[in-house]
Formats: C-alpha cells, sequence, structure tokens
C-alpha cells in the first residue's frame, strides 16, 4: 500500500514540475516558503495570460470584423462589374435602380429623365484633367435631370417614397427641373474654361441645357501650373484636384477613390470602367 502511494505522489511530483518547466519556471521548489514563492509566479502568470488572452480575442474580433468588411466590399465589387456589363453608362447601378423605379411607378420612359453623368464626358485629348473634372463637377453630374412637364410628378412621388437602391437601404437623390436654358453670360468663352475640355452626348435635347448650366456655374479655368492658378481670383483649378471656388475658399482632394477611375460617373461609355474594375479583380 505504501509503494502504491508513493508511486502515486512520484508521478504527481513529475508531473507538478512538467506543468512548471511549461510555464518557463524552472527553479526547485523544496521548501514552504518556496512553494508558496512559486503560488504567487504562477497567479501572476495566470493574470498575464488571460490580459494576453483578451487582446488575442479583441484582435481576432477586429480581423473578422475587418474580413466580413471586405466581403462585403468584394460582393459589391462584384455586383457593380456585373451591372456596368449590362449598361454603357458610368453612372453607380444604385442611381440606374432609383430611376427605373421611379420611372416604373410613374409610367415615364427612363430615356426622358437622364442623369447629367450621362450626357458629359471628358475629351479624349484632356484625360489628364479627368480626376479634377470628376470632383468639381461630380454632386452635379449624379443629378437627374427632370424635364419640367414631368417635374410635378416626380416631386409628388419623391415626397410619398423612400428613396432606396435594390436592397432597400436609403440613398440620396438630386433632382432638376429643366425648363428654359438659364442665360449665358456674353462674356468671351476663355480657351483654358473647363467647359473646353468636355464632349456633350450627340442629338440628345435637353444637352444644350446642361451645357449652358455647365457654362454659368462651372466656369473654372484650367490652369496648367500653380502660378497660373494663383493668378486667377476665383474659379480655378489644376490637374492635382486643387481647385479654387473663389478667393476665400480652395480645396485640395487626394484621397484614394478622386483618382481612381471605377469611381468615376462621366461619360455614356463605360469601357475604361469595366477595364478598371476587371483588373482590380485581378489583384
Amino acid at each position: 500500500m505504501q509503494k502504491k502511494t508513493g508511486n502515486i505522489k512520484s508521478r504527481e511530483f513529475r508531473r507538478y514540475y512538467e506543468n512548471l518547466r511549461l510555464c518557463n519556471l524552472d527553479q526547485p521548489v523544496t521548501t514552504p516558503k518556496a512553494f508558496l514563492k512559486t503560488q504567487e509566479k504562477i497567479r501572476q502568470l495566470q493574470a498575464s495570460t488571460q490580459q494576453s488572452l483578451a487582446g488575442l480575442n479583441k484582435q481576432l474580433s477586429e480581423e473578422l470584423l475587418s474580413r466580413r468588411g471586405v466581403e462585403r466590399e468584394l460582393e459589391s465589387d462584384q455586383t457593380e462589374l456585373k451591372a456596368l456589363q449590362q449598361r454603357k453608362s458610368n453612372l453607380p447601378e444604385r442611381f440606374i435602380n432609383i430611376r427605373r423605379n421611379l420611372c416604373e411607378h410613374l409610367n415615364l420612359n427612363d430615356k426622358e429623365l437622364p442623369f447629367v453623368a450621362e450626357l458629359v464626358a471628358v475629351k479624349e485629348e484632356d484625360q489628364a484633367w479627368t480626376a479634377s473634372i470628376e470632383m468639381v463637377l461630380h454632386s452635379f453630374a449624379l443629378s437627374l435631370l427632370v424635364p419640367e412637364k414631368y417635374y410635378p410628378q416626380v416631386r409628388a412621388w419623391v415626397e410619398q417614397n423612400r428613396i432606396v437602391d435594390a436592397r432597400g437601404k436609403g440613398q440620396r437623390l438630386d433632382y432638376l427641373c429643366v425648363g428654359k436654358a438659364a442665360p449665358v453670360s456674353g462674356d468671351r468663352i476663355d480657351p483654358q474654361a473647363l467647359i473646353n475640355k468636355l464632349q456633350f452626348r450627340p442629338h440628345h435635347h435637353l444637352v444644350p441645357w446642361v451645357r449652358d448650366e455647365i457654362q454659368n456655374r462651372f466656369n473654372f479655368i484650367c490652369c496648367n501650373t500653380v502660378d497660373e492658378f494663383n493668378q486667377i481670383s476665383h474659379r480655378a483649378m489644376t490637374t492635382q484636384r486643387h481647385v479654387k471656388f473663389s478667393p476665400e475658399r480652395h480645396q485640395k482632394d487626394d484621397r484614394e477613390h478622386r483618382t481612381d477611375p471605377r469611381h468615376f460617373v462621366l461619360g455614356w461609355d463605360n469601357t475604361s470602367k469595366n477595364e478598371s474594375w476587371f483588373n482590380k479583380s485581378l489583384v
């Protein structure tokens, strides 16, 4: 019986020391004082380990959240790429869906209600200015053009309905009542004016109105150097997305999406945008 008890104690003793070594505690424990000291080190190690574990769990949660974000972005990109391949314009799909929903409910032809972006493009020889022009015209470009005869119907529908995308997520819609074109300034158009770097969709009846609006509201001078930029008192811009709106208000936008063709909206031919989305999917 004593031999059996001794074997059990011997096994427990070896296991105790083996566990100490796993915890990097190799000091011999041969006295009650040493035992108490070792127990205190174990409690400290346990607290430290729990703290590290909490940190790792937090990091894991953040990584999982980041992964879900990447997966959602990938899903969104795939949806947008598929939609781009089924249409010709550069408009984001959510704007197409908003207009489709509106026109279906009002029994209107969606070709009668274009977005500005579908009627305006940057000339091929001025592509270096694309990012800056997209920045300046962005809000205007994403405005829905509503001919005056349809305006009461559209206004009533917008008031009574929630503006959502295909997934039911709330969206913003800017729309403009298109009547007679505003009188254009009689001043000579500067050769470096923004409008001279644009082309307009042929044979569309709303193009004259859009051209006049741009000439009146976005009469920016495109400056090739910062010295030229400094000499213009207001409404000046460079290829570097550096814009002067007035003598007091300036803006420079170096966010990545400003130079990413996947986020450009101008134009009625999305070949370049399709290529950009495809190239991204290969990365």
